[in-house]
């Protein structure tokens, strides 16, 4: 789990495809074709026809049986016992990726936002034999994108997501862990925190009503550019390996083309900042500035956004930091104002 070292992505190319599967189909889709048989034995069931090798309305509680993740190494499927709808994924670095999950996981505190795993096995092939050290995960089917602006309405929904968002990241980087690759597609939320045999007590898309009685919970999805750092390891220049949002310091790297390092902690602020930005504000095209979502929200939250956002990474508070600003900030927010609706606010930029 070392950040020093980073194995080169797999790709599915060199993937040595079952003689039995259509060679006509994208690969991804012959490795779930050969898997099928092997899953069942597992107790779960994937779509006998599987179209659409890419994410669709998977995630947004969607019916089409699609392959989440830009068609790469997830799938939906249904516990067979009980029918419960989970995500199966194909883990190729077990070692890296698999034991952050897992040593996340190790903990329990109500600030550990690590989506839950529910099983785990090896990764074997229609031959009988392990492929290299690949490993199969199962996951809890978690519906909603953050923040998703059909259903979120209310002050307080908005601030609970920041909250939790920033909670769960200041979780990880306690124990020395930075995520990688925050961002939308990676942070789901769900309605209802109790969980049995691994499945939500809730497992429905969560509604207005609903979250109103039953307080949803974030969690961060995806540890495949996670890095875990030794205490005295230096942040500065850990090899930076990917992303959807590019810090600037990476960009000044490549623009300079000097090697791309970076402060892997320093750049998961920088992406919660701009996912919470991009997710809890809106851009007025006029003056090309935000504003937040939610009128009335203290005026600390987004100048906290600026900071976390900033160009030089040395000027980024640490997450821990963030979190207390955000605690100071909405310490004046009373309960009447987490009730505010929302939607006047996106009328009045609309």
């Amino acid at each position: 789990m070392d950040g020093s070292t980073f194995t080169a992505h797999i790709s599915y190319y060199d993937y040595p495809f079952a003689p039995a599967t259509n060679e006509t189909d994208p690969p991804i889709l012959r490795v779930w074709t050969e898997l099928r048989p092997y899953l069942l034995t597992k107790g779960y069931e994937i779509p006998e026809d599987i179209t659409a090798p890419w994410l669709g309305s998977l995630y947004l509680g969607g019916e089409e049986d699609v392959i989440p993740k830009d068609g790469s190494n997830a799938i939906r499927a249904k516990r067979r016992s009980d029918a419960a709808p989970v995500i199966v994924k194909i883990i190729m670095q077990p070692s890296r990726e698999l034991a952050i999950h897992q040593y996340l996981l190790s903990f329990e505190h109500p600030h550990n936002h690590t989506v839950p795993i529910i099983d785990s096995f090896p990764f074997i092939r229609y031959t009988g034999d392990q492929y290299l050290d690949w490993m199969i995960i199962v996951e809890p089917m978690i519906h909603k994108r953050f923040i998703d602006y059909s259903l979120v309405q209310l002050h307080g929904e908005v601030l609970v997501g920041i909250r939790q968002a920033l909670e769960g990241l200041a979780f990880m980087h306690l124990h020395h862990v930075a995520h990688g690759d925050i961002c939308i597609p990676n942070m789901y939320y769900m309605s209802g925190t109790t969980f049995k045999h691994g499945i939500p007590a809730h497992p429905a898309a969560p509604s207005w009503a609903s979250r109103v009685w039953r307080p949803w919970r974030l969690f961060y999805l995806d540890f495949g550019l996670s890095v875990k750092l030794a205490d005295d390891a230096s942040r500065s220049c850990v090899p930076y390996r990917g992303g959807v949002i590019v810090p600037p310091e990476v960009l000044a790297c490549k623009n300079a083309r000097k090697p791309l390092v970076c402060d892997p902690f320093a750049a998961d602020v920088y992406r919660l900042g701009r996912v919470l930005r991009d997710t809890s504000m809106l851009l007025d095209p006029e003056n090309d500035t935000f504003y937040l979502v939610a009128l009335g929200f203290p005026e600390g939250i987004s100048t906290l956004l600026e900071h976390m956002t900033h160009e030089e990474p040395e000027r980024r508070p640490s997450v821990h930091e963030c979190l207390r600003l955000f605690h100071t900030e909405t310490q004046v927010t009373t309960p009447r104002h987490t009730l505010f609706r929302i939607l006047a606010c996106h009328d009045s930029l609309g």
